[in-house]
């Protein structure tokens, strides 16, 4: 898919560098990885791009979810929550955002800046639902389909806006791994695991030695909760 080089843009007017200082004051006291890695960037379109998008989509989004790991009273206003969240996010992506909202004007310049499709704010409201109704994962198709929707979803937006450098005019998105390939490939196994370890402690998901995934596929990689939470 072609991607305009970054230089080549036209700058953020004054309202919407300021709608992304917005997103960064609102991030400014937040640990984490990604944001650890975005503030690391010398360019400062892409960096605001990941202050907007980590404010979305796993700040925003999440922030829907029930008491009290979100702000939702129960799991049906969650999931209404999390529906006006997913249509906000389209809005933005059709260059509309609510002119009073800073946070959804940076969400539209960077989704137009980079070129970044619905999908993972699609996919991520299905994997919020999830977790909102607490379903518990009982096998390898459904951690596969959960990783995908909290994680993969999420860094697909990241990835396109850390792959726009100065000067690239095209890129590959990767194709989605099938289940075979995730369920019994370590490698592959141990990363997912590792990023969904990420959301699930910024999500508070886990408390004390237990965990959801499917005890066939952790035994199948010489594993017990105890033992990936330390790895996690």
């Amino acid at each position: 898919m072609a991607v305009e080089p970054v230089e080549r843009q036209e700058p953020p007017s004054p309202s919407v560098r300021a709608a992304y200082r917005e997103c960064e004051a609102r991030l400014r006291s937040r640990p984490g990885p990604i944001l650890a890695s975005a503030r690391r960037l010398d360019d400062p379109r892409r960096r605001d791009a990941m202050f907007a998008l980590y404010h979305s989509l796993r700040v925003a989004g999440p922030g829907r979810l029930p008491r009290p790991i979100g702000r939702s009273r129960s799991v049906d206003a969650a999931i209404r929550s999390l529906r006006v969240w997913r249509d906000d996010a389209r809005l933005c992506h059709q260059g509309q955002p609510a002119e009073d909202d800073p946070y959804q004007i940076a969400l539209a310049d960077a989704m137009q800046r980079f070129q970044i499709p619905m999908t993972p704010w699609i996919d991520l409201e299905e994997g919020l639902v999830l977790a909102s109704r607490g379903d518990p994962v009982r096998h390898v198709p459904d951690f596969i389909a959960r990783a995908r929707a909290l994680t993969v979803a999420p860094a697909s937006a990241f990835f396109r806006v850390l792959c726009a450098r100065r000067g690239m005019r095209r890129y590959r998105m990767t194709g989605d791994l099938e289940v075979d390939e995730l369920a019994h490939d370590p490698g592959v196994f141990a990363y997912t695991v590792g990023v969904m370890g990420d959301v699930f402690t910024e999500l508070r998901l886990f408390e004390g030695k237990r965990t959801s995934i499917p005890e066939e596929l952790l035994r199948r990689h010489s594993l017990d909760a105890e033992r990936l939470l330390a790895i996690t």
